[in-house]
């Protein structure tokens, strides 16, 4: 119906099987389908022109760096809160036993 090969002749079978208000339908249908259809087109061959090619394979690479560094920083920040922590406990512990056992 909407690639318009032959429609009238479907419109006219059933206006003879039904009523005249299948014209009124048929002609709606037909154009804003068609309508639709071409705006669909036209709004998919836009959007194509718009973002230049290859553009999303280097989104992702950048995205993937971006993760690769946060995350070398995660852990090597995790890894500077342990040595601190510890630098801190060692210093509230005595080095040495005052008790004088051995």
């Amino acid at each position: 119906m909407f690639i318009g090969e032959d429609w009238n002749s479907v419109m006219y079978d059933h206006y003879r099987a039904t009523n005249s208000l299948t014209i009124v339908y048929f002609m709606f249908l037909f154009i804003f389908g068609n309508l639709i259809l071409l705006n669909l087109f036209l709004a998919i061959l836009l959007k194509n022109f718009e973002e230049p090619p290859g553009q999303e394979e280097e989104d992702n690479d950048d995205e993937e760096d971006v993760k690769k560094v946060d995350m070398k920083q995660r852990i090597k920040n995790f890894f500077m809160n342990i040595l601190s922590l510890c630098k801190k406990k060692s210093d509230l512990q005595p080095m040495e036993n005052t008790d004088g056992v051995n």
